[in-house]
């Protein structure tokens, strides 16, 4: 039984391993000037899809928008980094685009807790809670982006 879940679990680690590390967050502003959060079990953040199928931005960006009922502009880049780990082989590609929401109204997905439409004062009070669980420096490089969404 031990042999049999060790054989699945180096199965699944390799398996993962193999997996593009493209992280795409989106930063979705809507008519009155708030950007749209989510809520998962990691805490409160920008909507992100790790990128497994072989698709354009636009592409991978307008489905994950959908999953929120929301249709978007064409995205702007306005951030794109690095993270390197000791735990992992692979370094993670993190890009940040900049859209505006143009129709649809906001729904929750099924694997989120919640979803809305806040400020950006209020965005950012939300990733600094207590209980976010993520990489501290995803928050971070979200805030400087925040600070400087308009600037370029």
């Amino acid at each position: 039984m031990i042999l049999l879940l060790l054989l699945q679990a180096t199965t699944f680690f390799a398996q993962e391993s193999e997996h593009n590390n493209d992280v795409q967050r989106l930063i979705i502003i809507n008519e009155s000037n708030e950007v749209l959060m989510e809520h998962n079990e990691d805490g409160w953040m920008t909507p992100a899809l790790i990128r497994h199928q072989n698709q354009s931005v636009q592409e991978g960006l307008d489905s994950l928008a959908n999953t929120y009922g929301l249709k978007i502009a064409p995205p702007s880049l306005r951030g794109l980094y690095t993270f390197e780990f000791t735990s992992r082989e692979k370094t993670s590609i993190n890009s940040h685009y900049k859209v505006a929401h143009v129709s649809g109204d906001l729904s929750v997905p099924a694997d989120k807790l919640d979803a809305k439409w806040v400020s950006m004062a209020e965005a950012k009070r939300l990733m600094n809670l207590p209980s976010f669980k993520a990489i501290p420096s995803i928050r971070q490089m979200t805030g400087l982006i925040f600070d400087e969404l308009d600037s370029y």
